[in-house]
């Protein structure tokens, strides 16, 4: 695990498993391309998230060194670590962890958000009529 995804890469064994019971018994556990595009989200997410809230950078040498078990991470979370944090700083990897974490969930479970619509002129037209039929201006 430490020479690949790390965490992440157990979801190739259950993407593996899903596919293996299609041909076996011909139906689908789960949605194909749901459960697909779920599961690489993770396999990438998950080994960049652990090494940034577990990373530990080293001003003198100019190192950063993930101070959790390799395992959790993997190669592919030391990089992408790595670069994320010398590219864009800190600050810059969190918005683009928060980015990332919030767009793929909008994306994938397509949450109503009628608190975040702009639609103002509903609001403003629904607002007017309750107005008219309390009998005011």
């Amino acid at each position: 695990m430490n020479r690949s995804f790390g965490l992440g890469g157990l979801f190739i064994p259950f993407i593996m498993f899903l596919f293996s019971w299609k041909l076996l018994i011909g139906k689908h556990l789960l949605p194909p391309a749901k459960t697909l595009r779920l599961s690489l989200f993770a396999m990438l997410f998950i080994p960049l998230f652990i090494g940034f809230f577990f990373h530990e950078k080293q001003e003198d040498l100019g190192k950063i060194l993930i101070t959790c078990n390799d395992n959790l991470v993997g190669v592919y979370g030391v990089f992408v670590t790595r670069w994320c944090i010398f590219t864009l700083g800190w600050f810059g990897s969190l918005l683009l962890i928060l980015i990332i974490a919030g767009s793929s969930f909008i994306f994938n479970f397509n949450p109503k958000l009628e608190i975040a619509s702009l639609d103002v002129g509903h609001r403003f037209a629904i607002q007017k009529a309750r107005v008219a039929s309390l009998g005011g201006c």
